[in-house]
């Protein structure tokens, strides 16, 4: 089961944060952990192999040093791939979640399958409602999955089939990006799908395919 543990984010925490101990472990300082970093206002999400060391490295960051405490998220059967995806999951559901703005500039870099990820997942709504608790978060994951702005977070990636069908838009607009009389793209699919991702963000796709290009050539149905 997931330990949440709690510190002042200040050098005179680094010590406590050394000797944190969970499952006869010293996972402060040799351990996969996600951490979350926040003020009243802001918060910042990270994972690390050493939180001691990664605090004090914030504490030295300017940006980062009007963030006032620091959560540390330690599990037993934590390793370098969960602690990964649940930083990009809190991310994902944190920047539509609304209680905090988000000093992170992307979502996380996990971006592949590992051994028994369904089982983190539920994991990962565990130490969600952990978070809900202690005023970290406010809503549902529920709530959070069915929002608009879950739906258009810029923390949100791209599913496989999602980042296939851009691939093959970004092919066609390259194919007729010379041509005068453009093109037509209908981007076709059931509720939820993304269809009005593509339209929203149209300008995500590489500055070499004009902008005017790009607008004539995307409809969505």
């Amino acid at each position: 089961m997931a330990t949440i543990d709690k510190f002042d984010f200040s050098i005179n925490s680094l010590g406590d944060i050394r000797s944190l101990k969970h499952y006869n472990t010293m996972v402060g300082e040799n351990w996969p952990v996600v951490y979350v970093l926040n003020n009243d206002d802001e918060a910042y999400v990270g994972e690390t192999v050493n939180a001691a060391r990664r605090t004090e490295q914030h504490l030295a960051n300017s940006a980062k040093q009007k963030l006032t405490e620091i959560r540390i998220i330690t599990d037993k059967d934590f390793n370098k791939s969960v602690v990964l995806d649940l930083e990009s999951y809190l991310i994902k559901h944190m920047g539509a979640d609304g209680k905090y703005k988000l000093l992170n500039g992307n979502n996380g870099i996990q971006d592949h399958d590992y051994y028994e990820r369904s089982a983190y997942e539920d994991k990962f709504r565990t130490i969600w409602n952990k978070l809900r608790k202690l005023g970290v978060v406010k809503n549902s994951i529920e709530d959070i999955e069915n929002s608009e702005l879950y739906k258009y977070s810029p923390y949100k990636s791209l599913g496989s089939e999602q980042f296939h069908a851009e691939m093959e838009i970004l092919q066609a607009l390259e194919e007729y990006k010379d041509d005068e009389n453009g093109c037509r793209i209908i981007v076709t699919g059931g509720a939820g799908t993304g269809k009005r991702w593509y339209q929203k963000d149209w300008h995500r796709f590489p500055s070499e395919i004009s902008q005017d290009l790009t607008q004539r050539c995307i409809q969505r149905h």
